[in-house]
């Protein structure tokens, strides 16, 4: 029991104190997007075809057609708190915003669930892909290791039918924190900070990086 907390706050405490210890899922993504997460509460897989990475594109095709698939759906997160790389690679944008996740939570979700998998990247070099690449389950958690300091992580979808879209049902309570991108103006952010908190109850900051 924590030492000169009021009672009514010891709860609170012991609460946050628990959870620290649980993974992070962060999530870079656009203010249109996350308006949409919170409106609609899911998570909408995306289709690696569309991604900027053409190495990634590459890669996923080729997983796809090796496992005989129709389609592959992906939703990539950061295992890391948010820094200047991540800002920039993920999304340069003044209307971009970082969604903390519970991991533990979030992936419960999709426990179970046929055609989910999920793990950390890894980020190899081209010399280590014959010792380090085991199996065709591998490819899509797989980077060239330049990349590494992304420390993305995955959530793959595979299906064998011809799917334009799969979501996972969430509860917002899955969301620890909003930050916005600092290169947003002041005035702009106290609205859309005010919007969230009253509508929704979730903490929004904006990033100080």
């Amino acid at each position: 029991r924590p030492v000169g907390f009021p009672e009514e706050l010891q709860f609170l405490f012991i609460l946050t104190i628990s959870r620290l210890g649980n993974m992070i899922l962060n999530r870079f993504t656009s203010l249109d997007n996350l308006f949409a997460i919170l409106k609609d509460k899911r998570l909408r897989l995306s289709d690696p075809a569309y991604w900027e990475d053409k190495n990634d594109i590459r890669y996923m095709e080729g997983y796809r057609k090796l496992k005989n698939l129709k389609k592959v759906l992906a939703l990539c997160f950061t295992n890391e708190r948010e820094t200047i790389y991540h800002w920039s690679v993920f999304d340069v944008k003044t209307n971009t915003c970082c969604i903390e996740f519970d991991g533990d939570l979030l992936l419960d979700k999709i426990k179970n669930k046929a055609g989910f998998t999920h793990g950390k990247v890894n980020y190899l070099t081209i010399s280590e892909l014959q010792n380090k690449l085991k199996s065709i389950d591998d490819i899509p958690f797989c980077k060239r290791h330049s990349y590494r300091n992304e420390a993305e992580y995955r959530i793959i979808y595979d299906s064998k039918l011809s799917t334009k879209d799969k979501s996972i049902p969430i509860e917002l309570n899955l969301i620890r924190r909003i930050t916005i991108n600092q290169n947003l103006s002041g005035d702009v952010f106290n609205l859309i900070k005010s919007e969230i908190t009253s509508r929704y109850n979730l903490q929004v900051n904006r990033s100080t990086i």
